[in-house]
């Protein structure tokens, strides 16, 4: 659950205050006008949500992203921003390293799963780099 109240400072600053569930193993994206936050764990389970907020608004607030035909509840996998398309791969469930993955589109708040073709190897990293070509 995240919410966030913001106040604008004279020089044009907003302050956000946010308040959310503590996860870790998410990734976060930020294409120049909104923050966008996907997957991980909290205290529970794994994740399969995310939220973004929109840091050029004068009244800042999170949105909850789309969850229909998004990827599978994931830690520890990656993630790159190609223009207004997140992509997210791979990853661990708890149990076994994933080869699958996604792609959001940040415009039309919508998931479409990666084709088969296109999938490398499964792997689980902490920090890593992704370069679509």
């Amino acid at each position: 659950i995240m919410s966030a109240n913001s106040t604008a400072s004279s020089g044009g600053l907003v302050s956000i205050q946010i308040e959310k569930s503590p996860s870790k193993n998410h990734t976060s994206v930020f294409n120049g006008a909104e923050l966008i936050i996907w997957g991980g764990v909290n205290e529970n389970e794994r994740l399969s949500s995310g939220s973004k907020i929109s840091l050029i608004d004068n009244n800042p607030s999170w949105n909850k992203l789309s969850e229909v035909s998004a990827p599978s509840a994931r830690e520890r996998f990656s993630t790159s921003l190609f223009g207004e398309l997140m992509y997210v791969w791979s990853g661990i469930n708890g149990q076994s390293y994933l080869s699958d993955g996604a792609v959001y589109n940040t415009f039309t708040d919508s998931w479409t799963a990666l084709p088969v073709r296109a999938r490398p190897s499964a792997f689980s990293t902490q920090s890593s780099v992704s370069v679509w070509i």
